[in-house]
């Protein structure tokens, strides 16, 4: 019996310790992040625009095109080649999200240099 709980202890220990060490992630060096935002908003009253950051200053503004079906394909083209400079720049894609509303879509992308 004894046997059976100090067994059960080491592979409860090592199953802990298991899944202690895959849920810590390599340090991320904040000052290589760069945040991409896209705006797209259906009406004119709000700026449709790419936002790139280093979380200190903005880097670079794209303007986007007011979201209708017949701009769409304006728009991925601008989306995709400012995410492709910063790939072609050392960056890697690490995250993204998106949300938004009947009026706008924001879509974040964060970029790491490693």
């Amino acid at each position: 019996m004894k046997k059976l709980i100090v067994a059960s202890l080491i592979a409860l220990t090592v199953f802990v310790t298991g899944v202690l060490l895959m849920s810590f992630k390599p340090g991320v060096n904040e000052e290589s992040l760069v945040l991409v935002r896209t705006f797209e908003s259906v009406n004119s009253m709000y700026a449709s625009k790419i936002i790139i950051s280093d979380g200190t200053q903005i880097l670079k503004q794209i303007e986007l095109e007011v979201m209708r079906p017949k701009t769409q394909e304006n728009n991925v083209l601008k989306i995709a080649s400012a995410l492709k400079e910063l790939k072609n720049s050392g960056y890697t894609l690490i995250t993204s999200s998106s949300g938004g509303s009947d009026a706008f879509t924001i879509t974040d992308y964060v970029f790491e240099k490693r």
